[in-house]
């Protein structure tokens, strides 16, 4: 897991598989997208979850 921040002090994570693919991120607002990769490590699907405030 990496956490990035901004100059802002907006904090955007990313999480990452075995295989070093990003399988997630979660940005400042809490809003997380998920990856999911074939075995070759080409991306099948994105999903993003919003979460509304």
């Amino acid at each position: 897991m990496t956490t990035v921040t901004d100059a802002n002090g907006n904090s955007t994570t990313y999480e990452y598989d075995m295989n070093g693919n990003c399988s997630a991120t979660v940005d400042a607002l809490g809003n997380c997208t998920e990856y999911a990769y074939d075995g070759m490590g080409q991306i099948l699907s994105m999903t993003r979850k919003e979460i509304h405030i």
